[in-house]
């Protein structure tokens, strides 16, 4: 394809693209078998050029296996060249059975036969003499081969068999002569033969087909060989099949056509071929290394996955290089190792391709030899009988003849492409796609493992022999019969072109076997049972999506009424240990007394498979909950000194299970080499700690520096904390791009901060104020056997002093998440408490300060909408309001406009009356307010650091309003909070008011003595006393 590219027209930029090739072979290889010539339409159109493409490429392919190479189909003609000379069959009786149609060279053979036989028999299915035949009649497809038989054949005799011959219960041949004309049918009758069922999902139906079958070679002394399912897409209950079937013990065939494409091996060459194109990209070296056959310890590439992940080792230079960048606990010694083992498998194959290119060309006979000697370095072959050998013993027969059978298969393509493609110069690239299709068609054939088994099968692929049972599984719309699928290169539009139409050929190869193609099958399937028919419907799928019963099952229920599905008695339901142990287990889940049979069943399992009822049982009563740690467990995690942060406590409050896999496992994603928000938001934060140095330094502040020099600081800021936090060295356009975004941010950010400071009196003292050991003493707090330390940083601290020599502070924390906005219900429910605990701790340590407020600033505030008729400076204003300060702030009106001169929420949200007090809605607090709100913070963390002490771990999440703490949690796979589990539901809090939220808080405050470790201990005795009536109760 690729050497005639250039004379191609409308495949030219398509000829490469997956799924080409494919389509390409099944067209030739359809317009062979039928002996098929194209005709070009006259009208220019895309039509046209498409035909025109075929043309030059089946005239390139017949040119290029002439005289050296034969087609399936083209065999065929030896083979009557070789029959018209050979006198084997001469005066032999010859019958031809079970075909519906022949190709064109099939019926050459025939006639060649047909000549040196005494006689021929040849069977097709057909109800009686037609003269003309509609293209949906369900015999389209054998009344066009018996016309064609005709015309090959010159002496031919018709005789149509008598039915009744065959044997068959009454209401399956009412089937066969009513099936077509059911609508005309007034009552469906009853049937114990023909049975009909509706079902609430696949997995109900596939249960029921299971006891249907069970039943009749329990009761009714049947063979598994004499029943079949046949199903539209067996993929959709493969699961369901593989679990009920096993459990009710049906020995089971799926006549599945299988391709070694999946296979391991297979896959483990075509990702060889990957690394090699892709110059060791890592989506391409993760599937090679993970394919167990070539020595690696699962474990081994477990941990280099997290590293390449995690440095962002992506090319074959960074493979050549010793790795060195990582954190301490890297086990560098370790990851070096697997780097040159992994370099030395790769590397010499790429040697091996090295030594065998010429002109930077590779034959593709010497490309074969290279993935010959690779497969055998490694003891492949044998590696593969090791996995044959597995399956065997695990009873999976099927897949041991796969991997059996899947090395020749391997080599025989190989042999075959040196054989055909051998002297052809190709790249990594195009081989890699030219085995990937020869994978592609290349099946295995699965022979059933045992006689006495379900033959379970597709109506478009398996042929069923005479059977007793047969069930019709899933005849839901669109999925049996499956809707017309159109899988040739011809568009649908190019199907209604009169060249179709015109050609009988034509039509019956790419029309009418969309449309009509299975109708024959069906048909066939219907009527092939000579005793029982079962059908069976969904009415939804498994992720609860409605489904349709289709046309022939209401087509069915037209001749037959439904069965209907009454609940059976426990012993009449019991099948296998393994299924009945579901049906006892449902009962025992419900609890309270057990009925006799049940009771019973329970003793049964318990003398004669006592771990497996346990097992069961624990499964059962399973629960995620686990209330508390023990103590020993909980001094290892924390120790007598607990050291901690405030946001740490505040994750706690959310959900303790959230904060113990966190904090207490230390567990965590895995790291991916890019920039993530926390990285963008530690930069942001190091600007606006580097900006105010740098002001210092050029002897200005925030408020005289020009345009200009604000810009130019701004931009050294951000690349002085790039570079503090790029430390795996992130390089590349998309981190200049980064950097870019980052510096405009930060200007709209610094500028939206210098005209707050512009609007008011206060100014900044403080940046980047922590509380830690080293600076300032970390906030202590004493809980009878630990001291709790919480460390923490204000981003800044501003200060402003009156007229009266009154010192007013307020706190400001950056904020880069969404979730910035302050709210004092979540204050009261103690979900944000680190801006007044930070506001606690300062004005401890400088006494005569007072609060002023307490605020979030967040840094990348959203873009505002532009209105035609705005100017720049209304547009200017609208951003600034973006930059809103998000707090509680002093009922003061000296200091509110302290803060901002004319009171219009650009700054704070707060607006004053006439009178200087503040309106409704404005976010105010007294100083005595303030005071009883950071006691009550106070209280709250020493209460939740005492919980946290006692080792609560239990999985209660948060909710309130439409928030919850699974909203952005990374742990929910690991704890598996499920609300439909009965011990799993969410600690809900009222959503009230602000003004209820502070008065909630000023009572709890009020209260005489409150003292949160007298509090806490009788609420911890009183559920310790509760704690122990359950277990009681359970133990009982």
């Amino acid at each position: 394809m690729k050497n005639i590219k250039k004379s191609l027209v409308f495949f030219k930029k398509s000829y490469n693209k997956d799924g080409f090739l494919e389509k390409i072979n099944m067209l030739l290889t359809t317009l062979e078998n039928n002996g098929i010539t194209l005709i070009e339409p006259t009208k220019q159109s895309s039509l046209k050029e498409k035909l025109i493409d075929i043309q030059h490429i089946r005239e390139w392919f017949d040119n290029f296996i002439e005289s050296k190479f034969l087609t399936k189909e083209r065999s065929l003609q030896i083979l009557k060249e070789l029959l018209a000379k050979n006198k084997t069959y001469e005066k032999a009786l010859i019958i031809v059975d079970g075909f519906y149609q022949f190709t064109n060279a099939q019926q050459q053979i025939l006639v060649e036969l047909n000549k040196m036989a005494r006689q021929m028999i040849v069977t097709l299915p057909l109800d009686r003499e037609y003269s003309h035949i509609k293209d949906n009649n369900v015999y389209y497809k054998t009344y066009n081969t018996l016309e064609n038989l005709k015309k090959n054949f010159s002496n031919i005799n018709i005789h149509f068999c008598n039915s009744k011959a065959v044997k068959k219960e009454s209401d399956i041949i009412y089937l066969a002569n009513n099936y077509f004309s059911a609508h005309i049918i007034k009552n469906a009758k009853n049937s114990e033969r023909v049975k009909l069922f509706l079902c609430k999902n696949l997995e109900e139906e596939t249960e029921l087909i299971a006891k249907n079958i069970k039943k009749l070679v329990r009761d009714e002394n049947y063979r598994y060989k004499d029943i079949s399912i046949i199903t539209g897409d067996i993929n959709l209950y493969y699961s369901h099949i593989n679990t009920i079937f096993a459990e009710y013990e049906i020995p089971y065939f799926l006549d599945k056509t299988r391709y070694i494409h999946t296979n391991p091996l297979v896959r483990l060459i075509l990702n060889l071929l990957d690394v090699l194109k892709n110059s060791w990209n890592l989506n391409s070296i993760l599937p090679f290394l993970k394919s167990n056959m070539l020595g690696f310890e699962i474990e081994d590439i477990d941990y280099l996955e997290n590293y390449l992940y995690a440095q962002g080792i992506n090319s074959k230079s960074k493979w050549q290089k010793e790795w060195t960048f990582g954190e301490e606990s890297t086990d560098f010694i370790k990851l070096n190792e697997l780097r040159n083992q992994v370099n030395e498998i790769i590397l010499t194959v790429e040697n091996n391709i090295k030594k065998r290119t010429l002109k930077r060309k590779i034959s593709i006979s010497n490309l074969c030899i290279v993935i010959y000697e690779f497969l055998d370095n490694f003891n492949i072959a044998t590696k593969i009988d090791e996995l044959a050998l597995f399956n065997k013993q695990r009873g999976d027969l099927s897949t041991e003849l796969e991997y059996l059978s899947v090395y020749e298969k391997v080599m025989n393509i190989l042999e075959r492409l040196v054989d055909i493609l051998g002297t052809e110069y190709t790249s990594i690239s195009n081989f890699k796609n030219i085995l990937s299709t020869s994978f592609k068609y290349e099946k295995i054939g699965i022979i059933p493992a045992t006689q006495d088994q379900v033959l379970i099968g597709e109506i478009q692929r398996t042929r069923l022999p005479n059977q007793k049972v047969v069930f019709l599984m899933g005849l839901n719309e669109g999925e049996f019969p499956q809707n017309p699928t159109n899988n040739s290169i011809f568009s649908d539009m190019d199907l209604t072109n009169d060249i179709f139409s015109d050609n009988k050929y034509l039509y019956d190869s790419f029309v009418h076997s969309n449309l009509y193609g299975s109708k024959l099958e069906i048909y066939t399937a219907l009527t092939k049972p000579s005793e029982y028919l079962f059908a069976t419907c969904a009415q939804s799928d498994d992720k609860g999506i409605v489904k349709r019963p289709s046309v022939i099952f209401n087509n069915l229920k037209k001749l037959f009424n439904l069965q209907k599905v009454y609940p059976e008695k426990f012993v009449d339901n019991i099948y296998t240990s393994r299924q009945a142990i579901g049906e006892l287990g449902k009962v025992l889940k419900k609890g309270g007394a057990l009925e006799a049979d049940y009771k019973d069943a329970l003793r049964w399992y318990l003398e004669n498979e006592p771990l497996f009822i346990q097992r069961t049982i624990k499964g059962l009563f399973y629960t995620n909950q686990q209330e508390k740690l023990k103590k020993d467990v909980v001094q290892k995690l924390y120790g007598k000194n607990y050291i901690t942060s405030v946001s740490k406590i505040e994750r706690f409050r959310k959900c303790p299970c959230s904060y113990f896999i966190e904090y207490g496992l230390k567990a965590s994603e895995r790291k991916i080499f890019k920039f993530k928000s926390l990285d963008i938001g530690n930069i942001f934060h190091g600007v606006l700690e580097i900006y105010p140095k740098l002001l210092k330094q050029e002897n200005v502040n925030w408020l005289n520096v020009d345009k200009d020099k604000q810009h130019f600081l701004i931009k050294e800021a951000v690349i002085e904390s790039f570079t503090r936090n790029n430390k795996r060295k992130f390089e590349g356009g998309q981190i200049d791009y980064t950097i870019r975004r980052i510096e405009k941010m930060s200007i709209r950010a610094i500028e939206a901060i210098t005209h707050q400071f512009s609007c008011g009196k206060f100014e900044p003292k403080e940046y980047e104020y922590k509380f830690d050991e080293r600076s300032l003493p970390q906030i202590d707090i004493n809980l009878g056997n630990t001291n709790l330390h919480i460390k923490g940083t204000i981003d800044r601290v501003d200060v402003y002093i009156d007229d009266e020599n009154n010192t007013y502070i307020k706190i400001i924390d950056y904020k880069t998440s969404k979730q910035t906005s302050f709210n004092l219900v979540e204050v009261y429910y103690a979900l944000q408490l680190q801006l007044l605990l930070y506001l606690d701790a300062y004005l401890k340590i400088n006494k005569n300060a007072k609060e002023a407020g307490v605020y979030y600033f967040k840094i990348n505030a959203k873009n505002t909408m532009y209105a035609p008729d705005q100017n720049e400076e209304d547009i200017k204003n609208e951003l600034l309001k973006n930059f809103q300060l998000s707090g509680l702030t002093l009922d003061n009106a000296n200091v509110v406009k302290a803060i901002e001169h004319d009171i219009n929420k650009k700054i704070i949200d707060v607006k004053l009356r006439k009178d200087g007090k503040p309106e409704k809605h404005s976010k105010v607090a007294t100083a005595h307010q303030f005071e009883k709100i950071r006691e009550f913070v106070i209280n709250k963390v020493e209460k939740l650091s005492q919980e946290i002490l006692d080792g609560k771990v239990s999985v209660t999440p948060y909710k309130l309003g439409n928030k919850t703490a699974c909203d952005y949690c990374n742990y929910h796979g690991i704890c598996g909070f499920d609300e439909n589990l009965s011990d799993n539901q969410y600690d809900v809090l009222e959503n009230i008011k602000k003004d209820k939220a502070l008065e909630c808080i000023l009572a709890e405050q009020s209260r005489p003595e409150y003292n949160f470790l007298d509090e806490y201990i009788t609420s911890s005795a009183d559920n310790a006393h509760k704690s122990g009536q359950t277990e009681q109760s359970r133990k009982e």
